[in-house]
């Protein structure tokens, strides 16, 4: 995936996932996760799906 979709950022996408399953913060604000993920999710998601169907043909 990393190969196919180069223009993304994923450091962040796995320091995000990091930060989630081990709570490097001291407390994770649920406001700021909602806004990541509401903001940044579907249009990952979009991308992702495109990519797989690509593939699969």
């Amino acid at each position: 995936m990393k190969a196919i979709a180069k223009e993304e950022n994923w450091r962040s996408i796995s320091g995000f996932r990091n930060i989630l399953v081990h709570g490097y913060l001291d407390g994770i604000d649920l406001d700021i996760i909602w806004q990541v993920l509401s903001t940044y999710l579907p249009d990952l998601k979009l991308k992702l799906e495109k990519i797989l169907k690509n593939i699969n043909q």
